[in-house]
């Protein structure tokens, strides 16, 4: 009698056994939805200035810019004034990964070269905080150095 209980314990643990394994084979895995981060309008400034929320950073950018959609070659998402194209590099604020942005000068403001859209240059220059490194360019240095000044973490409430 013990034999037939102890066989039929035995039959029935590889049955539930099996229907796990089968379970865990057949299911489909749960994956997290891994979307990149895009900047929102969370507030404004005193003066007008949008404020933008990317990737749990703040940074402060003029009222005129909005998001630059467009096939460009970059990947990072840009802010601009909206009388540029979406792929115009000669204005506006970038957001990269920090492990993959390759600056090719130190953080701060520095004079860039000219080009058609600034025949004089202009002034770029970018900040690190955690994981990202946001870029900002604009013929205006005091432009530059108030849309960097303002890259900061969110206060907590």
């Amino acid at each position: 009698m013990a034999r037939r209980v102890f066989l039929a314990v035995l039959v029935l643990g590889l049955v539930v056994a099996g229907g796990a394994g089968w379970l865990l084979f057949t299911a489909e895995p749960e994956r997290e939805s891994r979307s990149d981060p895009r900047a929102d309008v969370v507030g404004a400034a005193d003066d007008g200035w949008q404020e933008l929320s990317y990737g749990g950073l703040r940074v402060e950018v003029p009222a005129g810019w909005t998001r630059m959609d467009g096939d460009c070659d970059s990947a990072a998402e840009h802010w601009a004034p909206t009388d540029l194209g979406p792929c115009s590099e000669d204005v506006g604020v970038w957001f990269h990964a920090s492990a993959t942005f390759d600056p090719s000068s130190g953080p701060g403001v520095h004079a860039v070269e000219a080009s058609d859209a600034a025949p004089d240059g202009g002034y770029g220059g970018y900040v690190t905080l955690g994981d990202l490194a946001v870029y900002a360019q604009d013929l205006d240095a005091e432009v530059v150095r108030r849309v960097l000044r303002s890259v900061r973490e969110p206060t907590p409430v």
